[in-house]
């Protein structure tokens, strides 16, 4: 089967020439006698992805001996959401490269000036914008300048039990594809025991389903206008979201659905409603998958894509993952953007790839990848939706942290109050176009 991958790139294997100019050997006989450059990076994740680092440390200085890596842990978005980052850049001691998962803060941030451009260094290093994952490309640059370099692409999926859809009586391997059909088997997979909800077939606003982000790119609604700096929040597609959402929490009763919620288990524990069978659906992202291998690793589950409001809208998802930044005043750019680079080898994905299932944004480098060579079903659903025509970035401007936690609040209040919805999102419409123009003026 020809995959996606093969049609959108068709890309020679990822070689020397991808980390830029100069040959790992070349690196290593010029810095044999040389001073080592000092890299500063924070980083936010703990865990196994705080081992993953530390490995992937020690490749790059092993690959790379002119640079050392001095890493520090900094949570909370390696400093963006608690302000560390930015006192940092007040004060002139910055790190040189930042790795987050909070994108939308740090784009913001890349519109209001904290970062460093990079295309200089991209140059230097051999990046080619040709080879890359198209739907990236907009992350990376903000007014045609590049400041951000995406560390990985997660995608958001539609995870089901098959063992639930057959005892439903619904084809175990058959997924929804729009939201009516979505919303058809989801009211056949509730089960009810004594009038109350044991098992729900699907809750739009858990999960990945409480991102901001991810229910406007299947209704095909557009809450942000870049080449105007336009707020579009009042608008019947946005609408159309909150509408269904609240049709749901009429449906099975907005303070049990609230109870349950409050109540459920988080996605890396052996709690989650969906390792429990108390709900047949749900929207997660792709690293979901390694929350299952750990906590339920003989529990039977298929992936897809996310279901939209009609077919043409199907296949696609607001893109998510990692992004590397180069802070103001970053004194040793080009090791920063270096080691930003390093992470797109094959090598270096691998193992990655196959706990969490996250992509690099070079299509060339799949094919080195040990779950890509074993045809792993789930691993190509997402390429699949990764290259799909509608994937693509969520909102990029500079209010779009304030965006994310502005639509959090208003879809509480959607779900669980009778408030016009129209005259709510106007509100938030309003608010956001005067700090637009206050920062774009």
């Amino acid at each position: 089967m020809k995959r996606i991958v093969y049609v959108l790139v068709g890309f020679a294997a990822i070689s020397a020439v991808m980390l830029g100019g100069c040959s790992k050997k070349e690196n290593a006989a010029g810095a044999a006698n040389a001073k080592r450059e000092v890299v500063k990076f924070w980083y936010s994740n703990g865990g196994d992805s705080e081992v993953w680092e530390k490995w992937r440390i020690g490749e790059f200085e092993g690959d790379f001996p002119q640079y050392v890596v001095e890493s520090t842990y900094v949570p909370d978005g390696a400093g963006i959401s608690n302000g560390k980052l930015m006192a940092a850049i007040n004060s002139g001691d910055v790190p040189d490269v930042v790795c987050t998962s909070t994108i939308a803060q740090a784009y913001s941030l890349s519109a209001q000036g904290a970062f460093e451009p990079i295309d200089k260094e991209l140059a230097v290093i051999g990046f080619d914008f040709s080879k890359v994952n198209p739907a990236v490309i907009d992350l990376i640059k903000y007014n045609g300048v590049s400041y951000l370099y995406p560390q990985n692409t997660d995608t958001s999926l539609l995870f089901w039990r098959p063992d639930i859809f057959e005892e439903a009586g619904l084809d175990p391997s058959t997924p929804p594809k729009t939201i009516a059909e979505l919303d058809a088997m989801a009211e056949k997979l509730v089960k009810q025991e004594g009038g109350q909800v044991v098992r729900y077939g699907f809750i739009p606003w858990i999960d990945a389903g409480a991102a901001a982000s991810l229910w406007p790119r299947q209704f095909g609604a557009d809450p942000y206008d870049e080449n105007t700096n336009t707020v579009t929040l009042s608008n019947p597609a946005m609408a159309r979201i909150y509408d269904w959402q609240r049709s749901y929490a009429k449906e099975y009763d907005p303070e049990r659905l609230r109870s349950f919620i409050s109540n459920m288990g988080a996605a890396f524990s052996p709690d989650h409603p969906f390792m429990q069978g108390k709900v047949a659906m749900t929207v997660v992202g792709n690293w979901f998958c390694n929350a299952l291998r750990i906590y339920a690793p003989d529990l039977p589950y298929n992936v897809a894509p996310i279901p939209a409001l009609t077919e043409d809208l199907y296949g696609g998802c607001t893109l998510a993952g990692n992004v590397y930044a180069f802070p103001k005043g970053a004194e040793n750019l080009l090791g920063g953007v270096y080691f930003a680079h390093y992470n797109q080898e094959a090598k270096i994905l691998d193992d990655n790839n196959k706990l969490w299932r996250s992509l690099g944004i070079f299509p060339d480098s799949f094919e080195g990848l040990t779950l890509y060579q074993e045809q792993d079903p789930k691993l190509l659903t997402c390429i699949d939706v990764s290259f799909n025509k509608n994937s693509g970035q969520w909102v990029l401007s500079p209010v779009t942290s304030q965006l994310d936690d502005m639509l959090t609040s208003f879809r509480d209040q959607a779900i669980y109050t009778n408030n016009d919805i129209l005259a709510g999102l106007k509100e938030i419409e309003t608010a956001l176009q005067a700090e637009v123009a206050r920062l774009t003026r």
